[in-house]
């Protein structure tokens, strides 16, 4: 039930990793919408399989260390396509910075536990947008193989041209090959300007923002850095909200024993009414944390966001909610009656068709009158069980119960008898050490929060044990920025 599409940022280019970390930046035209460099990458690399148990259980599945997988990769990788044994070569290429820009950059939900290694890569053949990629070698020529082996691709010279093509049944790239550097891009014109800005022939993105300061001593002490431009980083988890982004700050590396992902939004909010409701939003999760939850994925956000509660909708039923239209607008409706945070809990590995989920609002019966009678209307079947007043109803092949009492009101995919047993059998996520771990590190208030226990993923996949787990936080400071933190151990 995962989506292909987070932890691209994180566990990328496991065979991609300087220019000199300011003279990188210096490929990005003005008109780029983002970059991404990454820096020292199979030092970080080491150090995350040393010092998160995630990475480390990940690489246990391979069954092979971090070193001999990258360099065995790259040395087959090498004689398949060059011919010839080159060890300092895998060395140099494993070692040098990695610059990726282009139009726009979408982060979802799913790819907080996507492992993907060649994903920045191959994301350039599938791409109808505008980006490229510039990775520095002593020996380019090799360079070039080697990236047309991983993405089984041939290149094509046509004497006399600057810019030439990379081709498969699958598409056309573009390259340039350097003295110690090779472009690969999406057009020979993204290509061309790329290779225009780095000579001075065209105003780079980081002379028009004048950000070159800030990223040289943002990247000198972190594997990945970037910046987005305007809108053009969209992060799928967050609360949805209409105000305008100016511009975002990546920055991600490793702090004590976890990594974590900070990411810095300057926002324009649409008026100072919006800013305050915004700011109301962001309150600790203390009642939330005290109640029990189960499942490897659990979620609050606020009632209000109604296009948070519909984004996590969509993750769950993988669609675009048309089919359950009316079914989510009365979620939406109930969320909008509550107080406070939602929560969502459930199991994103699962072995059945229906996802096993759950929401819990906070409201009392009267809240919910009118949601009721549309109920009733949709021919729902209506009874009581324990405290609850219960609605059952079919929608396409899955059955939602929506349960009302006193405090809250409940919406799940699983029946009722069934439903507390499952509470029953939770957790209480201040009292396991796996979010405490990372909550702690993590600013007190919060407007979102996403705890995915990533032990529990392994478990059912791979049946694998391990102490490894994952949270993201969304909070909002003074000057009003949206911060983003994700962090896994």
């Amino acid at each position: 039930m995962i989506k292909k599409p987070l932890l691209i940022l994180f566990l990328t280019i496991m065979t991609i990793s300087t220019i000199n970390g300011q003279e990188i930046f210096d490929f990005v035209p003005e008109n780029s919408g983002y970059f991404l460099v990454l820096r020292s990458t199979y030092d970080y690399l080491n150090a995350l399989k040393e010092k998160t148990n995630m990475f480390n259980t990940y690489l246990a599945t391979r069954e092979v260390d971090l070193e001999s997988m990258l360099k065995n990769s790259f040395e087959a990788l090498v004689r398949d396509s060059t011919g010839q044994e080159s060890e300092e070569f895998v060395n140099d290429a494993l070692k040098n910075d990695f610059l990726f820009a282009g139009e726009k950059f979408v982060l979802g939900v799913n790819d907080l536990i996507s492992f993907d290694p060649i994903y920045l890569l191959e994301s350039l053949k599938s791409s109808n947008s505008n980006m490229f990629l510039v990775w520095k070698s002593k020996e380019p020529d090799l360079l070039l193989k080697v990236v047309s082996a991983l993405l089984g691709m041939e290149p094509f010279v046509q004497a006399g041209s600057k810019v030439n093509e990379m081709r498969s049944n699958s598409g056309v790239l573009y390259f340039y090959e350097g003295n110690e550097y090779i472009i690969v891009g999406t057009s020979e014109r993204i290509v061309n300007k790329a290779l225009d800005t780095y000579n001075g022939n065209n105003e780079g993105i980081v002379e028009k923002k004048e950000i070159g300061t800030k990223m040289a001593e943002l990247s000198k002490n972190n594997w990945i850095t970037g910046y987005f431009d305007s809108d053009c980083f969209k992060i799928e988890l967050g609360a949805d909200w209409p105000y305008t982004v100016d511009e975002t700050f990546l920055v991600a590396g490793i702090e004590d024993d976890r990594f974590v992902s900070t990411i810095t939004q300057n926002i324009t909010y649409l008026s100072e009414e919006e800013r305050k409701r915004f700011d109301s939003w962001n309150i600790t999760t203390k009642n939330s944390v005290e109640n029990r939850v189960f499942g490897d994925y659990v979620a609050f956000f606020p009632s209000e966001s109604v296009g948070t509660l519909r984004n996590e909708l969509s993750y769950w039923f993988e669609m675009d909610l048309k089919p359950y239209q009316k079914l989510a607008d009365l979620i939406v409706e109930i969320s909008g009656k509550s107080e406070g945070k939602v929560t969502l809990c459930g199991n994103i590995i699962s072995d059945t068709e229906t996802p096993v989920l759950m929401m819990k609002f906070s409201g009392k019966p009267e809240d919910y009158v009118e949601e009721k009678q549309l109920l009733r209307e949709k021919d729902a079947k209506e009874y009581l069980y324990d405290d609850y007043e219960v609605f059952e109803i079919q929608m396409m092949t899955d059955t939602f119960y929506f349960m009302f009492n006193n405090k809250n009101a409940l919406i799940t995919t699983i029946k009722p008898e069934k439903i507390f047993d499952h509470l029953e059998n939770g957790i209480v996520l201040n009292e396991i050490d796996s979010y405490n771990r990372l909550r702690n590190k993590l600013n007190e208030k919060s407007i979102v929060e996403i705890f995915i226990d990533i032990s529990k993923i392994y478990k059912s996949v791979a049946g694998l044990d391990s102490d490894t787990a994952l949270l993201y936080q969304e909070t909002i400071n003074e000057a009003g920025q949206v911060i983003h933190t994700i962090s896994f151990y």
